[in-house]
């Protein structure tokens, strides 16, 4: 009993992976590694959470400290870590808003766009080539994907071109893009997949990102997954899965 609730040597994995889809249902997956694969944590042989999924829920809080009511969620693999200094710039950021504002009376009910992700992971050891982030913009009342974007092409192309593409420096070739629901809610999200080639920096090989984005809350929700081309192949799969397993609640 005391080895599977600490998964110890992978127990609580194996036994979560027995029934993946009744584990993920009750969000055992944020605890342990799961996956779909026979016989995992050791599908390959030995102890391995490589080819698993764990499931992170937002943790958004209020000015005061009070949990709110998580806005998106999502799988990603099991080898990648939470970048300790995104979730520590987070954390100052809302302690000092709590102790300028412990209440909640002052704070403006319209907050000032972050200046970078709300959380990110990657491998460990890595400094950033390879990475999934989730960034949050505030939109006007009203905005819907379609309406402000188009079709799920036409959106693509506005953002790609309005955040990521500059002449001559990134250029940007749109692979694949549709419109899906969110699995939990039923909210609208756009999925789309590019690569990025750096003409202007030589030895500096193309990147392929897989992104997803919807509108909660009068904020816009960026999913976005960044590999380097040198290791796409082997992980596209397991990245248009976690891309897949995102949902707005």
């Amino acid at each position: 009993m005391i080895g599977p609730a600490v998964n110890l040597w992978g127990s609580g994995s194996f036994l979560l992976s027995l029934l993946p889809e009744a584990s993920r249902e009750r969000k055992l997956d944020t605890f342990y590694p799961v996956s779909s694969r026979a016989l995992y944590p050791y599908s390959t042989g030995r102890l391995d959470y490589g080819p698993g999924f764990k499931r992170y829920v937002d943790q958004a809080s209020s000015p005061n400290g009070l949990q709110k009511k998580p806005r998106f969620e999502f799988r990603y693999p099991a080898e990648y870590v939470q970048d300790q200094t995104v979730f520590l710039a987070n954390a100052d950021r809302a302690y000092q808003q709590r102790v300028q504002d412990p209440q909640g009376i002052f704070s403006n009910p319209t907050p000032t766009r972050r200046s970078g992700p709300e959380v990110a992971f990657g491998p460990a050891g890595q400094t950033g080539e390879e990475n999934l982030s989730i960034v949050l913009g505030r939109v006007q009342p009203g905005f819907t994907l379609r309406g402000a974007l188009g079709s799920p092409v036409e959106g693509a192309e506005r953002l790609i071109q309005a955040t990521i593409a500059k002449p001559g420096l990134r250029e940007v070739r749109l692979i694949d893009a549709c419109e899906r629901a969110s699995a939990q809610s039923g909210r609208p999200l756009y999925q789309f997949e590019y690569e990025v080639t750096y003409p202007g920096l030589n030895g500096r090989q193309p990147t392929y990102t897989i992104c997803v984005v919807g509108v909660v809350d009068q904020e816009l929700v960026t999913f976005a997954s960044r590999v380097p081309a040198a290791v796409w192949p082997d992980k596209q799969a397991a990245l248009r899965e976690a891309a897949s397993s995102f949902a707005l609640l």
